[in-house]
């Protein structure tokens, strides 16, 4: 299992309203502090999570059991275009 199945499990384990912090995430050693973050904000421009506060993140919608990190990175940022779809779209 992989970082991002360990959190987004994590997060799928936690009540819509639970708050979560940044240490108790970090705690749990999904991986390196970087990937943990950069997850944890594509989570949180997705919907998923709601900043409440510095290190502090509400759970608005638990993940679904087939989302996959590249799905979650479309979701965040929905204009972002891949280094291939950017090349065959010229």
């Amino acid at each position: 299992m992989n970082t991002f199945d360990k959190f987004k499990i994590y997060i799928g384990n936690a009540k819509i309203g639970d708050v979560l912090t940044r240490h108790d995430i970090l705690a749990q050693e999904f991986g390196t502090m970087t990937t943990v973050d950069n997850y944890r904000n594509w989570f949180t421009k997705a919907g998923y999570l709601k900043w409440v506060r510095a290190g502090f993140y509400e759970v608005v919608k638990t993940p679904f059991v087939e989302l996959t990190s590249r799905n979650l990175r479309k979701e965040a940022y929905p204009h972002y275009k891949n280094w291939y779809e950017y090349r065959n779209s010229k």
